[in-house]
């Protein structure tokens, strides 16, 4: 029963149509593993869209977690035409980061703070999967250890205006560890929400109790599988 009646009040936290079909069609393919409908309800232009739209306005400070190898970096100062005020990004694996650095070094970007780690709840270390691809991962099997740290550590008092999370799983505990910022500066948030089935329940419940007044919109990107999963959470 308890899980039922968090499935609509999950349901019902999204604000469009398109959200809630594409919640009920991706709880289906989860569910009988079979992806078939998923083209009904594949978007476009993933993370920097019209839900995003208002960052172009603010010129304001991104958290990019699971940054990679600058992709979305390079996709966010385009998208805001440059205008923005310090961008964070965050990236464990050790070939990424390389990649990474090595972008931002020659690309010319400013303002830029690398953090070469992941993040939690707590700071510490954890067990690292190093793949040297976007499937790297904290995980019990991984044979390396990583430094990880809070969202609130890493930016301070830097006020956020743009959150975005695509951390293989990581994404619950990373958000219990911006708590603070969350609270202080009432980022727009985009979230994947595919890695753990249950993070289609818990990551909308979790925000909600953070931010009260927000609407909550969902996207998927792929038409393959359940993957490229997104929650864009927009705070009132």
């Amino acid at each position: 029963y308890d899980t039922i009646k968090k499935f609509f009040e999950t349901y019902n936290l999204l604000t469009d149509e398109l959200s809630k079909k594409t919640f009920l069609i991706c709880l289906k393919a989860h569910i009988s593993l079979v992806p078939c409908h998923l083209k009904d309800i594949v978007a476009t232009k993933e993370y920097f869209n019209e839900l995003t739209e208002s960052e172009k306005m603010g010129g304001g400070t991104f958290v990019d977690c699971g940054a990679f190898r600058g992709d979305t970096v390079k996709k966010f100062i385009d998208f805001v035409g440059g205008k923005y005020k310090k961008i964070f990004a965050v990236e464990p694996d050790e070939k990424n980061f390389a990649e990474l650095q090595k972008f931002i070094d020659e690309s010319g970007y400013e303002n830029i703070v690398l953090y070469n780690g992941g993040v939690s709840d707590k700071n510490g270390t954890v067990k690292f999967l190093n793949c040297g691809n976007a499937g790297s991962k904290v995980s019990e099997d991984g044979e390396w250890v990583i430094n990880v740290d809070t969202i609130d550590n890493i930016v301070g008092d830097s006020p956020v205006s743009l959150i975005k999370m695509d951390i293989e799983g990581s994404e619950l505990s990373a958000l219990k560890g911006a708590i603070k910022t969350l609270k202080k500066s009432r980022p727009v948030l985009v979230i994947s929400v595919y890695h753990r089935q249950e993070d289609l329940i818990t990551i909308p419940q979790f925000i909600k109790d953070v931010y009260k007044n927000c609407r909550f919109y969902l996207r998927q990107y792929r038409t393959v599988d359940v993957a490229d999963l997104d929650l864009y959470v927009i705070p009132e």
